[in-house]
């Protein structure tokens, strides 16, 4: 379904999606929109969800809690909290490459803005703004007016945790070639001040809908078939090109069998389908006493069964 251009002023709300669960949403204003290039700006006060524990590394700095985000992540388990913006004019670039966008933060103490480029998943349209999925990585501006990868460990991490296929993985690996390219041309954007960009006077702080107010309203709990089998069917091709199995008939049963209905409420697709551990329960202390086998394991012991 396709959607007119949104109109300058407007407010839309970007959210991270993951298997039909909202991990942020923040609403913006629309500075311009042609159906293909989208630009938004939030600025300090504007409030939305992202999850608690990047709330506690964004207040206290407390690296562990970072740590924890991407853990609950890649367990599909977290838990929302409020946030409002603070420091930085933030203006988004959305449309420049399927695969990226590209964000200026602007002080408003005052000083030179940073340009980050952002990878993400391909942005969807929808009603009240965009969908997609934050990757973890970005290729940031530095002093010097070079370019430097950040947060190429907590990429990696999502990626061993099942969230990025091998598929997607390649097609990562494509953009940040196509990235590099584009930041190192300077070119578009890039090539424009924003140094004391001013929020117009006329415009309030964008306010996330009345529907969105209280997100359990807004989390779709059914994950379509599609997805399902498109995450499933990766499992499989990975298995298959690592070497774990070879057999048609091991290899009809990891396509069929919906592991992700065996998961625990709260754990994502995604997880489900990682070649590793499910955790099903835990005792008092927090140590898994329970989980679904990873699929590595399966394999290990259909492989020493036929040996005896």
């Amino acid at each position: 379904m396709g959607f007119e251009p949104f109109i300058p002023g407007s407010t839309v709300v970007r959210r991270d999606v993951l298997s039909g669960r909202i991990w942020t949403a923040a609403p913006h204003r629309v500075l311009a929109d042609d159906g293909d290039r989208l630009v938004l700006v939030t600025w300090p006060g504007t409030a939305g969800f992202t999850p608690v524990h990047w709330i506690r590394w964004f207040t206290e700095g407390v690296e562990r809690a970072r740590q924890d985000a991407v853990a609950d992540l890649v367990s599909g388990r977290w838990e929302l909290g409020r946030w409002v913006w603070r420091d930085t004019v933030v203006v988004t670039w959305v449309g420049i490459d399927p695969d990226f966008n590209l964000q200026a933060y602007l002080p408003v103490a005052g000083g030179p803005p940073l340009r980050k480029i952002n990878f993400e998943r391909p942005v969807r349209r929808t009603p009240d703004g965009i969908d997609t999925f934050d990757l973890l990585l970005d290729l940031v501006a530095d002093p010097a007016g070079g370019w430097r990868w950040k947060d190429l460990d907590e990429y990696e991490q999502i990626r061993r945790g099942g969230l990025v296929s091998e598929a997607e993985d390649e097609r990562v690996q494509a953009a940040r070639q196509r990235a590099m390219a584009f930041a190192e041309a300077g070119q578009g954007p890039l090539a424009e001040d924003w140094t004391g960009w001013p929020v117009p006077d006329d415009w309030a702080l964008p306010v996330l809908p009345e529907g969105m107010q209280d997100l359990a309203s807004s989390v779709t709990k059914e994950v379509p078939d599609d997805v399902v089998e498109q995450t499933r069917r990766g499992l499989v091709e990975q298995l298959v090109a690592s070497g774990w199995v070879a057999d048609p008939r091991v290899t009809s049963a990891f396509a069929s069998v919906p592991r992700h209905l065996f998961a625990p409420d709260g754990v994502s697709v995604e997880a489900s389908y990682a070649n590793d551990v499910v955790v099903t329960q835990r005792g008092p202390d927090g140590r898994a006493t329970s989980s679904i086998s990873a699929p590595w394991l399966s394999l290990s012991t259909l492989a020493v069964l036929r040996s005896a």
